[in-house]
């Protein structure tokens, strides 16, 4: 075992078996989903490869998300690795495993694969740098250790950095402040505490209907209603799922647009069909449903206007329903992507759980050293604050990380300059070569493991190929990135998504202060992902340079 000291006095990274760390083929940034599966993948075609991860285990997101309530809200088995030599033996308890099982799922996987012995944990890199003289990659963690490879893959997820409130006098609130994405792993005690929650993300859905039967009171302030629709959650039987269907469900979702176009039904027709995808549950409403949902006006304000009559009938209180499922709505259906609830919307029918602040229309002006007050002059008392204000979605941790290709450019600042991201297949960028993106920006957005199995595989074929005509680097080419930005813009503007109005949120980019409003992943769907990646490689790769 070695042991690297730390140079800020946070915990010492480790690693079960020290490969050269200064001689490596690949690094992987990132102990998720991705990192796991090419580690093992790299490892197995014969490269020397070795995982970094600033957290003290895998896991990912999942490794950080311990606010009450944590679940993913994606069906299984669609949420795991599909090689039958991990889920032949592995059952799931729950038809959406909570953060728990979760762990525990990748706590099996990493065993299972050996991971640790090519791993170094609580290691947070926080500089990569491009040598043109040796063709390597240098990387370097806030705690003093050095990686240098020919590539790196940054493995990193879309959910890597938090996003805090900036408001006045937070430093001044005498009560307790938790973000949920850096919630204390041995949990808070909220029990008879009078808890305000700021955001109604998917985060805060989750922890609001978790925590609400125990507070003393509960404050929530929204700034977007969250369209969320039914879990439908279940138990499993002992036995888990039927083994023998899994091959042919790994496809991102259980369930498939309709061929028939909304439209063209009768409202009767309409409602029957909303009705049954309701109680299908999980997120067959939102890609389950007519073909033409996500692509007409009239057909999206019809799946609205569904949406709205089933939750609105769900609370009591009709001033606070218009806040939660407005009349009218305030983007495209779809335009923010939904989460999935169990009793949200019950929950604001309790006693304990009267106060939904609207901040569009009474903004939260400061923090006070007892709560909140807003611009109306009101304030909310609190002991404890939520902040669930979400994340700094896809490319903010690339944003924190002095990335510097030829010429020692930086990534953020010049390859993506003004925050305007380029990619060649959400791959790589141009400028920066044997620096490979999985799972980033401008990736095919759908379920996290099928969107990540999918860019691995493309990854591999390009390794294969390069290793197969002895070329040692790749980049791709400005054109290359500037057409595939355009393939990301073109497949929004074919959809009611593009609709930004007030509610593009991460989608876009504009959940942060500042933001670029642009598409930050690709929506075109993982086959026609799959078309574009192959003509590529059919092609010869035309978009990429090799040496």
């Amino acid at each position: 075992m070695v042991i690297l000291a730390p140079a800020d006095g946070t915990q010492a990274p480790f690693v079960h078996e020290a490969p050269d760390l200064m001689a490596l083929d690949v690094v992987l940034v990132g102990s998720g989903f991705a990192g796991i599966l090419l580690l093992w993948r790299l490892r197995a075609m014969g490269f020397k490869v070795h995982l970094v991860e600033r957290n003290k285990r895998s896991g990912g997101v999942w490794s950080w998300n311990y606010y009450p309530g944590a679940r993913v809200d994606s069906d299984v088995p669609t949420f795991e690795l599909t090689d039958p030599e991990l889920w032949s033996d592995w059952k799931w308890s729950q038809r959406f495993p909570d953060q728990k099982e979760i762990l525990t799922y990748f706590d099996y996987v990493t065993k299972r694969l050996k991971i640790d012995s090519h791993a170094s944990y609580n290691t947070s890199i926080n500089s990569a740098t491009w040598d043109d003289a040796t063709k390597l990659w240098t990387l370097k963690s806030i705690q003093g250790a050095t990686f240098r490879a020919r590539r790196v893959v940054w493995c990193t997820g879309l959910f890597t950095k938090s996003l805090s409130p900036n408001i006045a006098g937070l430093d001044s609130f005498k009560g307790e402040v938790y973000h949920t994405a850096s919630w204390p792993e041995s949990g808070v005690d909220l029990t008879g505490k009078r808890v305000g929650v700021i955001g109604t993300g998917a985060s805060a859905v989750q922890l609001i209907q978790d925590v609400a039967p125990i507070v003393e009171h509960l404050t929530v302030f929204q700034r977007t209603p969250n369209t969320a629709l039914p879990m439908q959650q279940a138990q499993l039987p002992p036995g888990g799922h039927d083994k023998a269907a899994y091959p042919g469900v790994f496809n991102g979702f259980l369930y498939e647009p309709s061929l028939k176009s909304c439209l063209d039904q009768t409202p009767a027709e309409r409602e029957a069909f909303f009705e049954g995808l309701f109680a299908v549950g999980g997120f067959s409403y939102y890609v389950g449903s007519y073909r033409d949902t996500l692509t007409s006006v009239e057909a999206n304000n019809h799946a609205y206007e569904f949406w709205q009559r089933k939750v609105s009938a769900r609370i009591k209180d009709k001033a606070i329903a218009e806040l939660l499922a407005p009349l009218k709505p305030l983007h495209s259906f779809g335009a923010k992507r939904p989460c999935l609830e169990q009793r949200y919307y019950e929950v604001f029918n309790q006693d304990n759980v009267n106060r939904l602040v609207d901040v569009r229309n009474d903004a939260i002006k400061r923090v006070t050293p007892l709560g909140l007050e807003t611009t109306s002059g009101a304030v909310h008392e609190v002991d404890v604050l939520v902040t669930a204000t979400g994340f700094d979605a896809v490319t903010g941790g690339f944003r924190d990380t002095d990335i510097r290709g030829k010429d020692n450019r930086s990534l953020y600042n010049d390859g993506w300059k003004d925050g305007a991201v380029f990619t060649t297949l959400g791959l790589m960028t141009s400028g920066f070569p044997n620096q490979f993106y999985v799972f980033g920006p401008q990736a095919p957005f759908a379920n996290g493991p099928t969107s990540i199995e999918c860019m691995s595989e493309i990854l591999l074929e390009l390794l294969t190929y390069m290793r197969d005509n002895n070329f040692e680097n790749v980049e791709s080419t400005p054109a290359g990135d500037q057409d595939y930005k355009k393939v990301v813009e073109d497949a929004y503007a074919q959809t009611v998504l593009g609709d930004l109005g007030s509610g593009a949120g991460w989608f876009f980019g504009t959940n942060v202060p500042g933001g670029r409003c642009e598409p930050q992943l690709y929506i075109g769907g993982i086959q026609s992902y799959k078309k574009l990646a192959r003509a590529e490689a059919s092609a010869g790769y035309p978009n990429m340079v090799f040496s």
